[in-house]
C-alpha cells in the first residue's frame, strides 16, 4: 500500500514538476514577446531617450502591461514552485518513512535470527552438558560398582547369606557432585568437591558408640540395632537388607553382614573424598567392637 502512494505521489510531483518548469521559463519570455510588440506596435508615440530623467520615470507606466504580465506569472510560478516543493518534501518524507519501516523489518528480524541463534546455542549446550553428565555418571558408576564387586567377592561366610547390599547409584553422584545436573556440568573429576557427608559421618559415629554401649549391656533389640546401622548412610547410595523373613539367628548374621558391608563403605566414602580420616577410624573402631561382640556370641 505505501509503495503504491509512492509511485502515485511521484507520477503527481513529476507532473507538477513539468508545470513549474512551465511557468518559469515563460513567465520572462511571454512577458519580453509582449513588450516587444508593444514596443514596435507604439514606438512612434514614445520617446526612446535614454538621456531623459522623464522617460525612466513612465517607463513603468508606458510597459504597465508586460511588466504586470511578468508580475502575475512570477507570483504564480512561485505558488506553484511552493506547491511543488511542499510535494517534493513529502514526497522525501514518505520514503525516508519507508525506509525506516524497511530497516526497522529488518531489525526485527535480525533479532528473531539472533534469538533463534541464541535458542539453538542454549540447546546444543544443554545437549552438550546431558552428554557430558551421562558419560562421567558412566564413568564413575563403573569404577565405583567394580569396587563394590571386588567386596563382595572378598566376603566370606560360613553360611549362605541373609542379606543383599544395595547401591543407588544417582544418589550417590549427587551427594559426591551437587553441583552438577542435566543442564549444567561444573565438575569432571572422580573424587568430591568436598567432604560433603563428613558432618553426618561424625553423628553416625556417635551413633554407632551409643549403639555399642547398649549391645554391651544386651539393652537393644537386634533389629534396632540393624536399624540404627542402615539408616543413617542411606543418603551415601548404600544400604544392606534381608529381602526374607529371619528369626533371631538370622538377624544377627544380618547385622554382621550389615556391619562388614558399612566397614567397606566407608572406605569407599574416604577414598572419594566424601569423609575425613577422622570420621573413618572412629567409625571403623566402633563396627569392629560391635561385630567382635556378635563373633563372641556364636
Amino acid at each position: 500500500m505505501n509503495e503504491e502512494n509512492s509511485r502515485l505521489n511521484s507520477k503527481k510531483l513529476d507532473r507538477w514538476d513539468s508545470i513549474f518548469k512551465f511557468f518559469f521559463y515563460s513567465t520572462p519570455t511571454l512577458a519580453f514577446i509582449v513588450f516587444l510588440i508593444q514596443y514596435f506596435t507604439t514606438s512612434g508615440s514614445f520617446s526612446t531617450d535614454f538621456h531623459s530623467l522623464d522617460n525612466w520615470k513612465t517607463f513603468s507606466n508606458t510597459f504597465n502591461l508586460p511588466i504586470g504580465i511578468f508580475t502575475a506569472l512570477a507570483a504564480i510560478t512561485t505558488l506553484i514552485g511552493m506547491y511543488y516543493r511542499s510535494m517534493q518534501l513529502t514526497l522525501q518524507l514518505s520514503r525516508v518513512e519507508t525506509q525506516l519501516e524497511i530497516a526497522n523489518k529488518q531489525f526485527n528480524k535480525s533479532e528473531q535470527q539472533f534469538e533463534l541463534a541464541q535458542e539453538q546455542f542454549k540447546l546444543a549446550q544443554k545437549k552438550e552438558n546431558f552428554v557430558l553428565y551421562l558419560e562421567h555418571q558412566k564413568f564413575l558408576r563403573e569404577e565405583v560398582e567394580g569396587e563394590l564387586n571386588r567386596t563382595r567377592n572378598l566376603f566370606s561366610y560360613s553360611t549362605k547369606p541373609v542379606g543383599e547390599s544395595t547401591f543407588r547409584f544417582n544418589k550417590f553422584y549427587k551427594l559426591m557432585f551437587p553441583e552438577n545436573t542435566y543442564n549444567q556440568m561444573i565438575e569432571f573429576g572422580t573424587k568430591a568437591t568436598a567432604p560433603h557427608f563428613e558432618i553426618k559421618m561424625i553423628a553416625y559415629a556417635i551413633e554407632l558408640q551409643r549403639l555399642l554401649v547398649e549391645v554391651e549391656n544386651s539393652s537393644i533389640e537386634p533389629l534396632e540395632l540393624y536399624k540404627g546401622i542402615v539408616t543413617p548412610v542411606l543418603d551415601t547410595g548404600f544400604t544392606y537388607a534381608s529381602y526374607t523373613k529371619l528369626d533371631t539367628k538370622g538377624v544377627n548374621n544380618l547385622i554382621k553382614e550389615t556391619v562388614r558391608f558399612m566397614q567397606f563403605c566407608i572406605v569407599i566414602l574416604l577414598s572419594y573424598g566424601l569423609i575425613k580420616e577422622i570420621s573413618y577410624q572412629l567409625c571403623t573402631k566402633e563396627f569392629s567392637d560391635i561385630s567382635k561382640i556378635y563373633d563372641d556370641n556364636e
